[in-house]
């Protein structure tokens, strides 16, 4: 952030282990426009970090969500596997990609939701 012009403290850890969230430094200022350019560029070297004070444990989400991805390639459609860092992006894609409108489809969805 400090090579996008915005000066911040370095980021604490609590108690817990959870790292807070970084405030710009003394008499430092930003406006929200340089801060949000600032994040776009930056934004990179956050990925995979959990953000909120608990970490959720996903693992048996994931693993459903694996099983489902496979029956789904099994009957034709093409569905990647989630990861625990690509969830989020997962369901969002499948919700576009997928076609939800076709009766087909919906058969299959509700098959491999149903057999796991």
């Amino acid at each position: 952030m400090s090579d996008e012009g915005i000066e911040l403290v370095d980021a604490g850890v609590d108690g817990d282990g959870n790292v807070q969230r970084p405030m710009l430094a003394e008499g430092a200022q930003a406006s929200r426009e340089d801060y949000e350019k600032a994040m776009d560029m930056c934004g990179k070297y956050l990925e995979g970090l959990t953000r909120g004070r608990e970490h959720q444990d996903v693992s048996g989400q994931v693993d459903k969500l694996v099983d489902l991805s496979a029956c789904l390639r099994e009957k034709g459609y093409a569905v990647e596997d989630p990861t625990a860092e690509t969830l989020d992006q997962w369901g969002k894609d499948l919700r576009v990609a997928f076609d939800w409108n076709d009766a087909e489809a919906q058969v299959a969805y509700e098959e491999c939701s149903d057999s796991k």
